[in-house]
């Protein structure tokens, strides 16, 4: 019984030391529905063209256990991709845009690491459930005797990918074996690039500057803000001009959050394609024992403002319109708590965003006011 028992573990041992995973189909699909309904870019192992270096795609890699064996084996595998399927150099595909593809790192349909189900299938092999790879540049898995596993790497171009040339892709594990190599070739693409991009924090109003290159097919920027630099609040969005010369915008964000503020620039193309700007990070001084409100925001028939936590003696009120132009200035003496302080202009500004800055010693705050 000991014997045999040893020449077991001895045989599955072995079998494990030379086992192999393979990588024997894949197939690309679009970033439009969850893991059961995105739909497909092509049949299986069949390559296409990426005409958009930003907008995010999904490879679904399946690979199998070889030989079958009694025992079953863990494996990490990482995605890579190369311009020679058989020389190299392959480079590992991450979060990071230095590389000509990288992972997406946020996903609306899917979660990271969210267990897959089936959607390619390999005859006469049971499934093994894989993971969607939204930010995680690894995978852990394991397989067996008669079974496969899909994988769903959520990946986009950037910034260094090369136009009109042929890409593969390969799921990296030690042993692996290469049945088929996923491929695409790249378009003639027309990315945005980001000549600059700036945050200045002044008067408790952070100012966002950027500059971009030429891209007809831009359609908007959607100007996004954190306390944490993980969660994304979307704060506003400006409308690309789509001029023949670089582009420069601005945006003024008048309600910045106490102390740490993160900036991010999402561009949108007309076709749905997006990246991201770097982000910027902006301080700004707490103000919070200082409550200040504006009534009514939007405003239509007038504005008034009103202090909610103390009494003070002037405060000096200024509105702005988001060039800078001032549109009226006015002192206000012996404040009261809470109560409700109208500005007395001469006439209605036009429609639009404006900022009013109060000032009142050490208070020195800047809230944004829309006008109807």
């Amino acid at each position: 019984m000991k014997f045999t028992l040893s020449i077991c573990f001895l045989f599955c041992f072995s079998a494990n030391l030379f086992a192999n995973t393979r990588q024997t189909a894949w197939r690309w699909r679009n970033n439009d529905g969850t893991e059961t309904s995105a739909t497909w870019k092509a049949p299986v192992n069949t390559s296409y063209v990426m005409s958009s270096r930003l907008a995010p795609m999904r490879l679904r890699i399946l690979t199998n256990w070889d030989p079958a064996s009694c025992c079953g084996q863990g494996f990490t595998d990482k995605l890579e991709y190369s311009v020679s399927n058989t020389l190299g150099p392959w480079t590992q595909v991450t979060t990071s845009t230095a590389n000509a593809f990288a992972l997406t790192g946020t996903n609306t349909y899917l979660a990271d690491n969210a267990s897959t189900t089936s959607q390619i299938g390999k005859a006469g092999y049971t499934f093994n459930a894989g993971k969607a790879l939204v930010s995680s540049p690894t995978v852990t898995y394991s397989s067996g005797s008669n079974q496969f596993t899909e994988n769903e790497w959520i990946i986009r171009g950037t910034a260094t990918t090369v136009t009109n040339l042929t890409y593969y892709f390969r799921e990296s594990n030690t042993g692996m074996v290469y049945d088929t190599y996923p491929s695409l070739v790249t378009a003639a693409i027309l990315p945005v690039k980001w000549i600059s991009f700036t945050a200045t924090g002044r008067d408790n109003t952070v100012t966002l500057e950027w500059v971009t290159s030429v891209q007809p097919g831009n359609d908007r920027f959607e100007i996004m803000r954190s306390a944490d630099g993980i969660t994304w609040k979307k704060i506003g969005s400006v409308k690309a001009n789509r001029t023949s010369a670089p582009d420069n915008y601005t945006f003024y964000d008048g309600h910045p959050i106490s102390r740490t503020n993160f900036y991010r620039i999402d561009q949108y193309d007309l076709d749905g394609a997006t990246e991201s700007s770097e982000i910027r990070k902006v301080q700004m001084a707490d103000q919070s024992n200082t409550i200040i409100e504006i009534y009514p925001n939007p405003a239509i028939d007038g504005v008034s403002f009103s202090i909610l936590n103390k009494d003070l003696a002037v405060i000096e009120a200024t509105l702005v319109n988001t060039l800078g132009v001032l549109m009226h200035k006015e002192i206000f003496k012996n404040i009261r708590a809470q109560a409700l302080n109208r500005l007395k202009m001469d006439s209605k500004p036009p429609a639009g965003v404006y900022l009013l800055k109060l000032v009142s010693g050490d208070i020195l705050q800047t809230k944004q006011v829309i006008i109807r």
